[in-house]
């Protein structure tokens, strides 16, 4: 029977089918006569019966607790228990391989990443362990890292840099390099409230920077580049007074130029708490004329403090100093009618060119004969100081190979001729890892204009050699050496001789008799051939034991062992480690890179030759290669 019911909630929410069972009787006659039949009637279906659902009461909403005792909720019993809240998924600690992996449903779903590396990790460590038991294993060399013979990278290289030599030498200036490229430059300072817009050859402002030495001057034009990029004579006048007065004059008569900051950088203002000076503030009246661009005031400026320069460098009071002489509120200036002064009238050099008209004119200073105090400076330095170091090496570049750098392009692109130079830090890095002093005897093979034998003759006070077989760099070259040795007097430095040759180095019978007493030789051989380096690998067997070779380009390949077959390649006495160069280090890329020192140290192919013997190679051959077997038939 098939019952239909339907629901009291105002509409039909669902239907329920039942069969209801009926009450059993017992079998008839006729039953018994229907089961003589093979096949019986079908039995009768159960009736079904509908029935509504049971009503669903509303659900009933807890009241919320309060904010307080949210956390206490879960302590609290109630009547109706609340839903556990959600576990957080957290990431299980690492375990050693071995642990037992953990069983919980949070741990097996969250820790499934870290259970394969740690497999792998396991897989890896057994690897290494297997590898590590057999006898015949030899490890890879460490490319760590090694400790600098002088300490930091910024510490001088300790060595007497002092020169006893005045400096009454012509030398390239900074006027001569804006002459050459005047079209490229453009008038920086206002005079009179006007900037020019073009410039007039014959009347260029300018002023004289005295420098440390004695007889020691220099003309720069007050210009300023079109390129940014160029040579700015303006900010290189700024950085090499700023020097002057931080290394060559006493601290505590720095104030006599006023207050010491970075010239080239933006004003600092001074607090109120400091007393003033006395003394008129040169140096701030320089930095404001520079920053607002006023010709009159920055010549003015510079002129007192050029006068204070040669008061120290000639003055005949004692060591050049005295309270007495710069109590007054300035240095005497002179009259319109005093007659120019640009060497000291015992000077054998001849004034190039007048001062420019007032305010660049001083009263003679009394001259004597008393040493100049600036040049004994250097006399209490360790080492050349590397801000010292850096001017140097920029003056002697941009006078020297700057208005011939187009020169240097001429190359074939991509050949072993390939022009590249390293950079200043770059250098010197090489120069503290390597231990490089004044016991030192380097060569640099492909030198190029002779950067890096310049800058190491002056860090480091070493015998330096370098042989360029470009024509038109050694011409630089040799240019850039006789201007250097100038340059360093200016500075009141002294500069060891440098050594150039222009040839090829694998014909040079002067480079070959050097390289037997070399002690570091540097080799950019980053666009060298592989014929050109196989021809490198054979010079170097010439080389004493402990000589050190960097090279930009490896030598050897990082997984190079001694062995039968590499027993005579003549870089097996080799030991290379990698290390990295900073960003700009080099000229032809902005980007860091590698480069490798390989020391000579021929004991592992001596002691490989002991244990095998020099019939090693052939019997091992004959023995499919097997190093034991080749032994024991050597020793019979």
């Amino acid at each position: 029977m098939l019952l239909l019911s339907k629901a009291t909630y105002g509409k039909v929410s669902s239907l329920r089918c039942t069969y209801a069972p009926e009450t059993p009787t017992p079998p008839s006659e006729e039953y018994h006569h229907y089961m003589s039949y093979p096949t019986p009637p079908p039995l009768p279906k159960p009736p079904i019966v509908i029935t509504p659902p049971e009503p669903t009461p509303p659900p009933t909403r807890s009241p919320t607790p309060p904010p307080k005792l949210k956390k206490r909720a879960r302590a609290t019993e109630t009547t109706e228990p609340a839903k556990p809240p959600k576990k957080k998924r957290v990431t299980p600690p690492a375990r050693e391989p071995s642990a037992t992996p953990s069983t919980s449903r949070a741990g097996a779903s969250s820790s499934s990443h870290t259970s394969k590396q740690r497999a792998s990790s396991s897989r890896s460590s057994s690897r290494r362990d297997s590898v590590k038991e057999d006898e015949h294993y030899v490890p890879p060399p460490k490319r760590a890292r090694s400790s600098l013979p002088f300490g930091s990278y910024s510490d001088p290289i300790s060595r007497s840099c002092w020169t006893d030599q005045d400096a009454y030498l012509e030398q390239a200036s900074s006027e001569d390099v804006v002459r050459k490229l005047i079209h490229t430059y453009k008038p920086y300072f206002m005079f009179d409230g006007v900037l020019a817009t073009t410039i007039d050859k014959e009347n260029i402002p300018y002023v004289v920077l005295e420098y440390p030495n004695s007889g020691a001057e220099e003309k720069f034009l007050l210009l300023e580049p079109k390129d940014p990029q160029h040579y700015n004579p303006v900010w290189e006048l700024m950085q090499s007074l700023e020097l002057i007065i931080k290394y060559y004059i006493p601290t505590d008569k720095q104030e006599l130029f006023g207050t010491f900051s970075h010239l080239h950088l933006p004003l600092i203002p001074s607090s109120s708490r400091t007393k003033p000076s006395p003394n008129p503030d040169y140096l701030k009246e320089l930095r404001h004329a520079e920053k607002d661009r006023k010709g009159e005031d920055f010549q003015r400026a510079f002129s007192k403090i050029r006068q204070l320069f040669r008061d120290i460098k000639y003055g005949s009071l004692e060591n050049g100093f005295s309270d007495a002489r710069y109590s007054l509120p300035s240095p005497p200036l002179s009259s319109p009618n005093a007659s120019p002064l640009t060497t000291p009238p015992d000077s054998p050099r001849q004034p190039t060119a007048p001062l420019p008209s007032s305010p660049m004119r001083f009263e003679k200073s009394p001259l004597s004969q008393t040493r100049n105090p600036m040049r004994d400076v250097p006399r209490s330095w360790k080492g050349v100081p590397d801000e010292i170091l850096k001017v140097i090496l920029s003056e002697n570049y941009q006078r020297c190979v700057g208005p011939a750098i187009m020169w240097l392009k001429d190359y074939t692109p991509h050949s072993s001729q390939t022009y590249g130079e390293l950079e200043t830090p770059f250098i010197s890095d090489i120069a503290h890892v390597c231990g490089i002093n004044d016991k030192t005897k380097f060569m640099d093979l492909g030198s190029g204009v002779g950067n890096v034998v310049l800058q190491l003759s002056l860090q480091t006070g070493c015998q330096t050699f370098g042989v360029e077989i470009g024509e038109k760099p050694a011409k630089l070259a040799e240019k850039c050496r006789d201007e250097f040795a100038k340059r360093c007097r200016m500075w009141c430095v002294d500069a060891p001789t440098v050594e150039l040759e222009n040839s090829d180095f694998r014909d040079s019978a002067r480079t070959r008799e050097l390289l037997q007493q070399a002690d570091v030789v540097l080799v950019n051989n980053f666009k060298f051939s592989a014929e050109l380096n196989a021809s490198l690998a054979h010079m170097f067997l010439d080389m004493r034991e402990g000589a050190t070779v960097i090279t930009l380009q490896a030598l050897l390949p990082e997984s190079f062992r001694i062995s039968y077959h590499t027993m005579s390649n003549p870089l097996a006495i080799f030991e290379q480690e990698e290390r990295e160069y900073a960003k700009a280090s080099v000229s032809w890329s902005h980007l860091g890179g590698k480069y490798f020192i390989n020391r000579i140290n021929r004991k592992p192919l001596q002691d490989f030759v002991e244990r095998y013997g020099l019939g090693f190679k052939d019997e091992a051959r004959r023995s499919r290669y097997n190093p034991e077997k080749a032994k024991k038939r050597i020793s019979r």
